[in-house]
């Protein structure tokens, strides 16, 4: 069904429900650097699953850098 809906909206990435979880998870960090609550929503038993959505936002953060430092 995600792969359907995904086609619908034009979305040419590879998409699967593992992938929408992994973005949201990640969203949600970078907007509110609230890895408790992100751990809870997730229901991980243990804060180190959760950590990996810190690394994810660290990466697009830095990739965001990148392309400013362009513009200076």
């Amino acid at each position: 069904m995600v792969k359907r809906y995904a086609q619908k909206a034009g979305i040419e990435k590879k998409i699967s429900p593992h992938i929408l979880g992994h973005t949201y998870a990640t969203q949600y960090y970078r907007h509110t650097k609230d890895i408790e609550t992100l751990r809870l929503i997730l229901d991980h038993s243990d804060i180190s699953t959760t950590t990996i959505y810190i690394t994810l936002a660290n990466i697009y953060v830095e990739n965001g850098m990148k392309s400013f430092k362009g513009f200076l």
